[in-house]
């Protein structure tokens, strides 16, 4: 909100969109990609969001992963910061991402992860957290 004399006032609103649910004080909230609660009740609007930590990080993570593909983000059940990284659980196993993954290295994963589906192989853990590599963990047939 800004002020102009005389006595002119000008209010700028920005959208805040919902990218997790969040555990605070024994219940669920919203929270945005910033890692702000909203001022929403998760029971009474209905959010097919994943559960994460109430982290900035991860958030932000969330968001971008929302941004760059819609159906990777509508797989990710749980959000979660692990040590200064996130590690996103999906019914195939665990990804981990530095906190500021681009779009590109979101991408890269999903290669990854679509030539082991593909393929036939089962992973338990993609790590994507370093420079133009995507390390495969736990990998059977």
């Amino acid at each position: 909100m800004s002020r102009r004399i005389p006595g002119a006032l000008r209010v700028r609103i920005a959208e805040a969109e919902p990218v997790a649910l969040a555990e605070r004080g024994g219940r669920l909230v919203l929270l945005d990609a910033a890692g702000r609660v909203l001022p929403f009740d998760p029971s009474i609007v209905a959010a097919d969001l994943p559960v994460a930590d109430t982290d900035s990080g991860v958030a932000r993570l969330l968001s971008r992963i929302r941004e760059t593909d819609p159906r990777f983000f509508g797989r990710i059940e749980r959000g979660l910061k692990w040590r200064t990284d996130v590690a996103l659980d999906l019914p195939a196993g665990r990804v981990l991402f530095r906190t500021g993954a681009s779009a590109d290295e979101i991408r890269d994963l999903l290669l990854v992860e679509q030539y082991l589906t593909q393929t036939g192989k089962r992973w338990k853990e993609l790590d994507a957290r370093f420079a133009s590599r995507v390390f495969v963990r736990g990998m059977g047939a």
